[in-house]
């Protein structure tokens, strides 16, 4: 505009009144604020098992389950100055997005539904990875040899697989990745 000389006055004004607002501001959008947890598990927990299945890829008491086993991890940790969502909705908006598959799993997505913000939801899944990864010694490990002649027995006679070492169910948490086991 100056280049030009030419009077632009009221155009600089507002492009410097527009420079202001952005520069003056932390926030370009508004903040969105999570939703009420007591209301949130109000709503939630009256589903049908098969109904809470759809949101959290589990039936309501492995959920409930989980969430005692996770909850004292120090991830969790509350006392910063920064207020963390409980671990429940931490648990369930991970669990729902690992139950997702192509852009469903986004955090984009995830955010937007679950009303809370980007960053919400990288934390959310850092947090949970990191406290289910606490617990693999006690509930994960490589069978003995004698344990994988067993199960590989097995496996030969229930599903003609010979030699295979395959899965064991135990505890009621259902299958885990082929060679490994749960305690009995």
């Amino acid at each position: 505009m100056i280049a030009d000389d030419a009077d632009n006055t009221s155009a600089f004004a507002e492009i410097m009144h527009i420079y202001e607002a952005v520069t003056g501001s932390r926030f370009l959008n508004g903040r969105s604020s999570i939703p009420n947890p007591r209301a949130l598990i109000d709503t939630i927990m009256p589903f049908s098992d098969r109904e809470f299945k759809v949101i959290a890829r589990c039936d309501k008491a492995s959920f409930l389950r989980l969430v005692q086993m996770i909850k004292d991890h120090h991830v969790f940790d509350r006392t910063s100055k920064h207020k963390q969502s409980p671990v429940w909705l931490q648990l369930l908006v991970v669990l729902n997005r690992f139950g997702c598959d192509g852009n469903g799993a986004s955090i984009q997505q995830t955010a937007m539904l679950n009303v809370i913000s980007y960053g919400s939801v990288k934390k959310f899944t850092e947090r949970v990875i990191t406290a289910i990864r606490s617990l693999e010694a006690q509930y994960v490990y490589w069978p003995s040899t004698e344990e994988r002649s067993r199960i590989s027995k097995r496996m030969d006679r229930e599903h003609g697989l010979p030699g295979a070492v395959g899965i064991k169910k135990g505890r009621g948490w259902g299958g885990v990745p082929p060679g490994l086991c749960l305690p009995n």
